[in-house]
């Protein structure tokens, strides 16, 4: 066995456990929703008394394209019922659009829209659909992306991050991460729907990138804007190297999607993610800083030790360099020695000395970082390990 053989070997395992471990404990069936946490013990986390709209969205799409990814095994009829409690549950049958969160009886808690959680939406309805053929997960899509548009969109061009339950509200101020996810969720739908509606918004939100989200001079993605479009000064200049990897994979994608040739700004990302978003003594990714290189919080999370290892990936596909399956192997390492555990758990938190945060935990979220990870690692590995 090759060594990228034995990487995809043990990524497929860990994530055929951790489908178990969420469509197990993480289920809970008499109230059909995800458990918010999960503890190292595989309980539900004390202290959450919602069910949030993008974690269900997440884990629709993981258990719909996690059989075909990895081999994971799905209880039979689990699927649709996490389908049905997205669209029947989730969704406001009066304003149309979906509430942020839920009660753990289902009830609405938390009645606004939230972009985020509709980008996810967007997202899981695609893995949905292309996993069963479901007109009505098309359907749904179509609908939640007409709202989007009509009751959320600000002049400057974007959408408002929140707004009230009936669409009112909403602040004009650009915020990048639901934007990013939207872009996300639209390309995952034109796989699954001709309608031009998908390949339109897409382009858009492209646009927005180059518009106001990326300085060109600075080679990062800001966080946050005003109700113009323009960044705070570069002290209060947010940026998540996480956020750079997965917009690099972004912009390969939507080039790839579009048979042009992938911009600067994708590659430029990933250089600076790796030159000022990476800990050069201990390793990982810091959570924050900003447009100076200052360290704004030195947590190192999980979910951007995945999204490093899908641009990388994204990279080496376009250009072949081997300098990114080097990077690609280095990073996927990095997580199974640091962050994996056995039997599908993980540490979501390190220190910068690379120590678990104690109580943290195993959010729901999490699953569909690693997955998407597979996704883009799988095809590099075992066509590595195919050549060997």
């Amino acid at each position: 066995m090759t060594d990228d053989a034995g990487r995809a070997a043990s990524l497929r395992d860990f994530l055929r456990a951790t489908v178990r471990n969420w469509t197990g404990p993480g289920w809970d069936a008499a109230r059909q929703g995800f458990h918010e946490r999960l503890t190292a013990e595989l309980t539900p986390a004390p202290g959450f008394a919602h069910r949030r709209l993008h974690l269900c969205a997440r884990q629709l799409y993981v258990l719909a394209r996690a059989p075909a990814v990895v081999g994971a095994e799905v209880p039979a009829g689990l699927t649709q019922a996490v389908f049905e409690t997205l669209v029947r549950r989730f969704r406001d049958p009066v304003h149309g659009g979906f509430f942020a969160r839920l009660d753990l009886d289902g009830a609405p808690l938390d009645r606004r829209k939230d972009l985020y959680g509709l980008a996810f939406v967007l997202f899981g309805l695609a893995a949905y659909r292309a996993a069963t053929g479901d007109d009505t997960a098309r359907d749904v899509a179509r609908q939640t992306l007409q709202e989007i548009q009509q009751h959320m969109a600000v002049a400057g061009g974007w959408f408002a991050a929140i707004t009230d339950e009936d669409w009112a509200g909403g602040e004009p101020a650009l915020v990048q991460n639901p934007h990013m996810h939207l872009f996300e969720a639209c390309l995952a739908q034109e796989h699954v729907d001709a309608d031009p509606r998908w390949r339109e918004a897409a382009d858009a939100l492209r646009r927005l990138f180059d518009r106001h989200l990326y300085d060109k001079a600075l080679k990062m993605l800001g966080e946050f804007f005003d109700d113009s479009g323009n960044p705070p000064p570069d002290h209060d200049y947010v940026v998540e190297p996480g956020h750079q990897f997965e917009w690099a994979w972004l912009l390969f994608a939507h080039a790839a999607r579009r048979g042009t040739a992938p911009p600067a700004a994708a590659g430029d990302l990933i250089d600076t993610a790796v030159a000022f978003g990476t800990d050069p003594e201990h390793g990982g990714i810091w959570d924050r800083m900003n447009a100076a290189g200052e360290i704004l919080d030195e947590n190192k999370r999980i979910w951007p030790v995945c999204e490093a290892i899908k641009a990388h990936a994204a990279r080496w596909r376009a250009f072949g360099q081997e300098a990114d399956r080097t990077a690609l192997r280095s990073w996927l390492d990095f997580l199974q020695r640091h962050y994996l555990l056995r039997d599908g758990r993980w540490h979501e938190h390190l220190t910068r000395e690379r120590q678990p945060f104690p109580g943290v935990g195993m959010p729901g979220t999490t699953p569909y970082h690693l997955l998407m990870m597979a996704e883009e690692a799988l095809p590099v590995l075992e066509g590595s390990a195919q050549q060997s």
